[in-house]
């Protein structure tokens, strides 16, 4: 028997393990993840409006709510590990093999043994994509009807009903078309993507919405003041030149950045272009 049990060494790449799981009970976790980074990045933006405003009291305030939603973020996305035991057929190998807590692992022919901490991560099941673009059309139909009367009063109990309405279609509007392109990629592609992949791309495309905000908001506002276009009315020069140039370079060269903070799972052209187009949908 072996005097010690090997090292851990770095498991396998691709390694994932299965589990059983609901293709929706998937789905409703990433909205969650979706409605805590739209409230912490709001929190973020009135607290740097607060420094550009001299409001201390709006900065310390969108700090400490701040607070809480990160720490509910990091304790929903930490890291669950496992203990994966590989014992691989090797003539050089032996039948008994040391394991944690005074065990040991007997083969019926000489193996190598190895073992491996991962990420518990299990490939991501999503509902058929005809189902998700359904479930996203109705979406759509819902929200539509349920703004529609907002828009022609100011009745309270309508615009209550707007809200309702429109805060959970904005969540589902914004996720299932994320959702339904990994459910095609799956399908059609063949590519696997664990849970923390996709989390890591649905987190890159909400991420990349705060700087261009700053840049749509205040940059860009302050780069035309510097020139000599101080005006930013409905219907200016500045206005034009916000939503024809800083909008979509700003958000773009964004959402560049994040596809590229993600370069270690791009390992392969259709890889990259998942990864390109999930953090774009977001």
């Amino acid at each position: 028997m072996q005097a010690m049990m090997a090292p851990l060494t770095p498991p396998p790449r691709g390694l994932a393990l299965a589990s059983k799981s609901s293709p929706w009970s998937v789905i409703w976790r990433m909205i969650g993840v979706v409605l805590l980074l739209f409230l912490i990045a709001q929190t973020m933006i009135l607290s740097l409006l607060g420094i550009i405003e001299g409001d201390a009291a709006l900065t310390i305030l969108s700090l400490i709510c701040s607070i809480p939603l990160l720490l509910v973020f990091f304790f929903a996305r930490r890291p669950k590990l496992t203990h994966v035991v590989i014992a691989t057929p090797d003539d050089g190998g032996t039948t008994q093999h040391m394991l944690p807590n005074s065990r040991a692992l007997f083969t019926p022919i000489p193996t190598r043994f190895s073992h491996h901490l991962i990420k518990d991560s299990p490939p991501l099941e999503m509902p058929p994509t005809s189902t998700l673009w359904i479930v996203f059309s109705i979406t759509v139909i819902t929200a539509f009807l349920g703004l529609l009367p907002a828009m022609f009063s100011d009745n309270m109990f309508l615009l209550l009903l707007a809200v309702i309405v429109g805060v959970p279609a904005w969540l589902f509007g914004f996720s299932l078309p994320v959702h339904a392109w990994w459910a095609f990629s799956t399908r059609h592609f063949q590519l696997m993507t664990t849970k923390i992949e996709g989390e890591n791309m649905l987190i890159a495309g909400m991420l990349s919405t705060f700087p261009a905000l700053v840049i749509n908001s205040l940059l860009f506002p302050l780069l035309l003041i510097l020139i000599g276009i101080e005006s930013m009315e409905p219907g200016s020069i500045g206005e034009l030149l916000i939503l024809s140039v800083s909008a979509p370079v700003g958000e773009e060269i964004c959402k560049a950045v994040f596809v590229l903070s993600l370069y270690k799972m791009i390992d392969s052209p259709k890889r990259g272009f998942q990864i390109g187009f999930s953090v774009e949908l977001g």
